[in-house]
């Protein structure tokens, strides 16, 4: 009987190229989930969701032996048998680092931010169309979304001032939103700014710690 070229390929701990190809097809999968799971939780106008950035980390910090120890098998295999699978495959388990990288740059340049913006502009719009004037009074609103995100403890100031808490954006240092502010009005007292005002009068906060 005659062997087939797959039964006379050289393996190496084990493994063939094309089956060392293969797993770092799938490990390059699940790096490229992580990577949208972390661009979602930078997709928030103020800070990060860190309930989805901790979801994130633990993940990463279990594939990462993974990814080490299929690399290290990539390199020894290319090194001692060499050969066009043997290229592939280690270019499969380099393209977490690309994934990474990617994500980070995404994340530095603002374009996380900014897609977050447009996903609340318009309910942003309908929340100051609803709820517009000085009410005289501090006004409770319900809790809602706001674009994809929760948000909670919604007032309205009698100064006009109109606050909202985006769930999951604070972490140790406090809770984080977005304020509208009228011109002229000043910031609600127990909230400080973090930054420029985005999307005219919005102003993003964080809650001050006594």
């Amino acid at each position: 009987m005659i062997s087939t070229s797959a039964e006379l390929e050289p393996r190496h701990w084990g493994l063939t190229s094309v089956e060392r190809r293969d797993r770092g097809r799938r490990v390059a999968a699940l790096f490229t989930l992580l990577a949208l799971l972390f661009h979602v939780a930078h997709v928030v106008p103020t800070g990060r969701l860190w309930p989805v950035v901790t979801f994130a980390a633990f993940l990463t910090l279990l594939l990462l032996p993974v990814w080490l120890v299929g690399f290290v098998h990539a390199v020894g295999a290319l090194r001692a048998h060499g050969g066009g699978a043997a290229r592939a495959a280690l270019c499969w388990w380099l393209f977490p680092w690309v994934v990474g990288l990617a994500t980070w740059g995404g994340v530095e340049s603002g374009l996380a931010q900014r897609a977050s913006l447009a996903l609340v502009a318009d309910d942003l719009e309908e929340l100051l169309s609803t709820h517009s004037g000085s009410p005289g009074t501090l006004i409770s609103i319900e809790d809602r979304f706001v674009g994809p995100y929760p948000c909670r403890d919604l007032r309205r100031y009698p100064s006009g001032a109109l606050r909202l808490e985006f769930v999951g954006a604070g972490a140790l240092d406090g809770a984080r939103g977005l304020v509208h502010l009228p011109e002229g009005v000043p910031l609600p007292v127990g909230l400080e700014a973090t930054g420029a005002p985005v999307l005219g009068t919005w102003v993003p906060w964080l809650e001050e710690r006594l």
